[in-house]
């Protein structure tokens, strides 16, 4: 039986990996956290350093960055890729916390909390934008793990797919092996299921 069989909820989006730092404000002061993944409903959180606690919304601005479609990239066209050909997105919205988890980091002797916010209050632009990020970066994703898979077949794919997954935010100088299980894993968190 398959793992996600298992389960008695679907998530209502489709999310991506987003790993970039965000901030987040109470009355006059800024914080600054990192963000795991982010969906049209919602973020996730990590390593929040601080949370108000008798706060049910909170102000959150995030910077998203467009990807086109890589895979109508050739690889000598993705070598001249830059974020900058493309604008990125500065998204705000109000967050309500739907689930926390606590962390303890043994080197700070401090407890982190990881946050999934829903996203409240938002543009209806700006949760478009939000969609075409994560649909986009699950195509690229699939796009990536098919040149992996066929490395063996086109050995000649590795710099294309060292140069994608650089762009994509995964660590490029990584063995491939361990590369393509970050790949899966974050392709499977992608899906409804």
């Amino acid at each position: 039986m398959n793992f996600f069989n298992k389960r008695d909820y679907q998530r209502a989006y489709l999310r991506a990996p987003f790993k970039e730092e965000i901030l987040y404000t109470e009355g006059d002061y800024f914080y600054k956290t990192k963000a795991i993944n982010i969906s049209e409903g919602g973020i996730l959180l990590e390593n929040v350093p601080y949370y108000p606690k008798d706060c049910d919304l909170l102000d959150f601005i995030v910077k998203l960055p467009y990807h086109p479609f890589f895979k109508s990239f050739t690889y000598n066209k993705l070598k001249t890729y830059s974020e900058d050909l493309f604008k990125p997105k500065v998204i705000a919205f109000k967050g309500k916390i739907v689930r926390k988890s606590k962390q303890h980091d043994p080197v700070k002797d401090v407890f982190m909390q990881n946050i999934g916010l829903q996203i409240i209050n938002i543009d209806a632009k700006d949760r478009s934008f939000i969609s075409e990020y994560v649909s986009h970066f699950s195509s690229n994703l699939i796009f990536l793990q098919s040149l992996i898979d066929n490395l063996n077949n086109e050995p000649t794919n590795i710099e294309h797919c060292r140069l994608l997954a650089k762009i994509l935010g995964y660590n490029h100088y990584e063995k491939v092996i361990l590369m393509s299980k970050k790949i899966k894993h974050d392709y499977i968190n992608l899906q409804w299921l």
